[in-house]
């Protein structure tokens, strides 16, 4: 529950000048807004001369270009405008996983905001595994592992179909290098798993899969027979003729790379993203939904390219029917997110950021709400491990301090909720929960205007009077683009003193 923001600028007048008695001044055991007013506007008189206001002498970021009366945030590469919060993430707990002697990438899905499900091999005969893990409390509890196949299987991809059913993907080693698809329900934590369906005869490798209803999913893959084209099939799974498949349609008939991704931007379109010669290439695909005893076609849009440096890991990570979020690993191995428009077929790539500032050999995201995604990174060295929550206000991406470490090797990760993460330990066998907390780098009200490396005063707290059309009594929030208004944001500013001033204070912590 957020704290009422009249309820923080109270505890914050009590703190700088009366006892709490004189809050309540009619006497009537309630104290109302216009009581806290006039004990503001007392207490503005009593610092006329700025004696009591904390004012700072901060550098304008590059690239940015500040004005009097902007809210103003503090990051690393200097003062933005806007009020901003970022996400913290901290370990919580750790659970052994159901084997300790987790081997390679453990693919993971979400099936509701405090359970999952993971796919892994162990070594010696037990071959591939599969299991549901349940949030209680906080700490993860798993049911019993069932066998996915007894034979090696690579390139695992899952997907969620419904918060009871799931698809999952892969290369069988063991026959032929086959892509293969089998699907899965759950109750309670219990799996049950229908027999293997193939849907490429040939060495299938990577595979990529989503769901885009509760019987439907988008499965994408290399062909390797086929001059390596880049294919997809779309896969029904029909309550009395069981699992039916569209037909084989390629979406690059010049061959990929070794990498692709996909995500649903709904039940229609899909986002794949896969690498092309020294570039990773999105490609938007519309999804032609079947009738009810038939399978549906893909057709495909345009593609654009979204990072011109060779890309060695993949992630599409949809924010809603239009946007999606991007990771890859290119240049130097540095880790990057960026958003990409779609309008109708055709792709806008948007603004980038760097995820993490050094060498990344594997990227796994989630998406924790529309506009936070969580990241992890593993260096290929063990024990080198990170992980941070980005924040995505329209076109801004920000991203949050990194948790160094929180597995030995890190796999893979699931979000539970807006504020949970597991991670997965390939090394050491663990589940590894962390919550993320807001912290707010907003400082105050730039005092002046400033240009890129400016100094300008900044009030971080006190009155500042360099406003005009304030409304007395009103509290006031800072907006992404710098602007305050009475909208509530995760950023509380301070209230209205008058149509020029406004008392600025810490206020509510978020929510």
């Amino acid at each position: 529950m957020r704290p009422r923001p009249v309820i923080a600028l109270l505890s914050l007048l009590v703190c700088h000048i009366a006892p709490a008695q004189v809050l309540d001044v009619d006497g009537d055991g309630i104290v109302g807004p216009q009581e806290a007013l006039a004990l503001a506007q007392d207490w503005r008189k009593g610092a006329s001369g700025g004696s009591s206001n904390l004012v700072l002498d901060l550098t304008v970021a590059p690239g940015e270009t500040v004005s009097q009366g902007d809210v103003v945030s503090l990051t690393t590469g200097g003062l933005v405008k806007g009020g901003i919060v970022v996400r913290a993430l901290g370990v919580v707990s750790e659970t052994p996983l159901p084997e300790s002697n987790l081997l390679v990438a453990a693919p993971v899905i979400r099936l509701s905001e405090n359970r999952f499900v993971l796919c892994y091999d162990i070594s010696g005969p037990a071959g591939e595994k599969i299991v549901v893990g349940t949030l209680v409390g906080d700490s993860i509890e798993f049911g019993a592992p069932i066998d996915l196949s007894a034979n090696n299987l690579n390139n695992r991809a899952l997907t969620t179909l419904s918060e009871s059913k799931f698809a999952v993907a892969y290369r069988d080693s063991g026959d032929g290098n086959k892509g293969k698809v089998r699907m899965g329900t759950i109750s309670g934590d219990t799996i049950t798993l229908r027999g293997e369906e193939v849907f490429n005869d040939g060495n299938t490798t990577p595979i990529s899969i989503t769901g885009i209803s509760e019987n439907r999913f988008v499965v994408a893959y290399r062909d390797i027979p086929n001059s390596s084209a880049g294919t997809a099939r779309v896969g029904f799974d029909h309550p009395i003729l069981g699992l039916l498949l569209s037909p084989e349609t390629a979406f690059e008939t010049g061959g990929i790379g070794g990498n692709t991704a996909i995500g649903a931007l709904s039940g229609t379109k899909v986002l794949i993203l896969y690498s092309e010669g020294s570039a990773g290439r999105a490609v938007a695909g519309t999804v032609v939904i079947p009738t009810p005893l038939s399978t549906g076609a893909l057709t495909y849009g345009a593609t654009e390219t979204v990072a011109q440096e060779p890309s060695i890991d993949f992630s599409v990570i949809p924010l809603s029917s239009s946007t999606a979020a991007v990771g890859f690993v290119g240049s130097m191995s540095i880790s990057k997110l960026q958003l990409v428009t779609v309008t109708g077929t055709d792709l806008t790539p948007g603004v980038r950021t760097d995820l993490f500032p050094f060498s990344t050999s594997a990227l796994s995201l989630g998406l924790m709400a529309r506009d936070k995604v969580v990241a992890g990174l593993d260096t290929g060295a063990p024990g080198v491990t990170g992980a941070a929550v980005a924040s995505i206000e329209n076109t801004t991406i920000r991203v949050g301090p990194s948790l160094s470490n929180p597995a030995t090797r890190l796999h893979s990760l699931v979000p539970l909720g807006e504020d949970r993460v597991v991670f997965f330990d390939g090394q050491d066998g663990r589940a590894v929960l962390a919550r993320a907390t807001p912290i707010s780098i907003t400082m105050g009200i730039a005092q002046e205007a400033g240009t890129a490396g400016q100094s300008i005063p900044v009030l971080a707290s006190g009155v500042s009077e360099v406003h005009a059309g304030l409304t007395p009594g009103s509290f006031y929030f800072g907006q992404p683009d710098g602007s305050l208004d009475t909208s509530f944001t995760d950023a509380p500013i301070g209230m209205a003193l008058s149509p020029s001033t406004l008392l600025v204070g810490t206020g509510p912590a978020g929510p």
